[in-house]
């Protein structure tokens, strides 16, 4: 997936684009803005968006297909395809705020490692936040396991804070009191011009990967760019 550039709109309350790749999009109160998202998307990361009313087993068999090599066992490629489907169904799931999902599996015969998505958040009633709002909201969601990493970083697309931390959460269909932890780097970056925020989220399981995973999530996120219509620049 090589470098996807697109303007437009995009009315916050309608389903999410079904087109490949990232999109751009109009923010909600804001009519006449135009929101320009690109990203140069390294290997290893697949977009979800899948073509409207195509079935997500059947769109991530094909993918799966079509990267494994030919000689590939069978029940090796229908479990990978099992494991991008899930997160496809993850990515049909997300809100109407949700502009791009991603998936790292870099390789087609295993499973999912690290989803990413972005979303889109316009201010309520014209009100613009600071990166220490946002630190302040993100200090308090959730349960962190352990200590959390909290920085604030340059970006492409404007001044940001990066989370890194550990979380406990309860899985849908999980028995009562299961619980998994899992681990993800969170960017709410605030682009010149966009009268909302941007909202960089990548999450895993594989703790034991969280290092390398981390890593992969900042490479996205200096890779992307978003440039609001009040952009002078």
């Amino acid at each position: 997936m090589g470098v996807v550039t697109t303007m437009g709109r995009h009315v916050a309350d309608e389903p999410r684009p079904g087109a490949t790749g990232p999109v751009a999009g109009r923010l909600p109160e804001t009519e006449d803005d135009e929101v320009g998202v690109s990203l140069d998307c390294p290997p290893g990361w697949i977009d979800l968006a899948v073509p409207d009313g195509e079935d997500p087993d059947a769109w991530a068999l094909a993918q799966t297909r079509s990267m494994a090599p030919s000689d590939a066992p069978v029940e090796r490629i229908e479990a990978a395809a099992a494991s991008l489907a899930d997160a496809v169904r993850l990515a049909m799931d997300a809100g109407p705020l949700t502009f791009l999902a991603l998936a790292f599996q870099p390789d087609p015969l295993e499973p999912v490692l690290a989803l990413w998505d972005v979303d889109l958040v316009p201010f309520e009633d014209g009100e613009a936040l600071t990166l220490d709002d946002v630190e302040a909201i993100l200090g308090s969601e959730g349960v962190t396991v352990g200590e959390a990493e909290r920085d604030r970083r340059d970006l492409p697309s404007g001044p940001g804070l990066r989370l890194r931390r550990m979380r406990e959460d309860q899985p849908t269909g999980e028995p009562d009191g299961g619980i998994r932890v899992t681990e993800g780097v969170t960017y709410v970056v605030l682009p010149p011009g966009l009268g909302g925020y941007a909202m960089l989220s990548g999450r895993w399981t594989a703790v034991v990967l969280g290092d390398e995973l981390a890593a992969r999530v900042d490479e996205l996120a200096v890779r992307l760019s978003i440039i609001g219509s009040g952009n002078d620049g």
